[in-house]
């Protein structure tokens, strides 16, 4: 999934910043489910790569996202989120007109959990993997 600008601006630099977010969902809905859940890994991971990101890991709930990405230090993750939320709930709602309907304003909540990772990247990369396994019976 890596851009070409992601892999000229990770040659100059030698420095990349990694961070975990959760966000969800507005009303914490189950809105991701199937189709419309694919979709919006696609779109999120493009987003990323249009700021020079990388999407890492991502994992995609009905009522909520995972995403391990990589950024570079020129970049605040925080504005990164930002886009991410805006752009893919823009995005997401032209395509899909009953998201419309279940969220006339916006899909995700303002809500989100953001975690610098460092060493500890190979866990938090299990824990993205396997959060099917854990909502299983949820959703």
């Amino acid at each position: 999934m890596k851009s070409k600008n992601f892999k000229n601006w990770n040659k100059k630099s030698g420095k990349l910043l990694f961070d975990h977010i959760v966000f969800h969902t507005k009303y914490n809905r189950p809105m991701l489910a199937n189709y419309i859940g694919v979709k919006a890994k696609t779109i999120i991971c493009n987003i990323l790569k249009d700021f020079n990101c990388e999407a890492i890991e991502i994992n995609v709930q009905p009522n909520h996202v995972h995403l391990l990405f990589s950024y570079p230090p020129t970049i605040a993750p925080s504005d990164v989120v930002k886009r991410v939320k805006n752009m893919s709930s823009t995005s997401l709602r032209k395509q899909f007109p009953e998201l419309v309907k279940k969220c006339p304003k916006a899909l995700w909540s303002s809500y989100v959990h953001h975690m610098s990772v460092g060493h500890d990247m190979k866990s938090i990369k299990i824990y993205i993997q396997t959060q099917n396994k854990h909502h299983k019976n949820r959703y």
